[in-house]
């Protein structure tokens, strides 16, 4: 799976509106989501800044275009379906290459809901 960093700079993404300073024009904004424990039990014990990685199926639910003299934006709101979070001894490669149904197999046991 091809990972793509989301993040952009402040004055990228609002322009000249921010105030000028030297850290707005280097704070990267990036999108997020939260979840509780009952959404995604694995998530207990996880500590703040703690990284690993999910796998999500998402849905599009709109899409919004907005033009201006300067520059176009295309925005897309997106309905998060199903997450996991990947886990084990697989490296991302030997990962992306199980078949969807194995996927799904590998990460219920990694996060401990089953062993078939």
């Amino acid at each position: 799976m091809k990972k793509y960093d989301v993040g952009i700079k402040e004055k990228e993404m609002y322009g000249e509106t921010v105030p000028s300073t030297s850290s707005s024009k280097e704070r990267i904004i990036r999108p997020s989501f939260s979840l509780t424990q009952k959404q995604l039990p694995i998530l207990k014990g996880k500590e703040f800044d703690d990284h690993f990685t999910i796998e999500a199926d998402v849905r599009i639910e709109a899409i919004r275009s907005t033009e201006d003299e300067k520059n176009s934006k295309v925005t897309y709101e997106i309905e998060i379906l199903k997450v996991g979070l990947k886990s084990g001894k697989l490296s991302d490669d030997e990962f992306d290459k199980l078949s969807k149904g194995d996927k799904e197999k590998y990460m219920k046991k990694s996060v401990g809901l089953g062993n078939d």
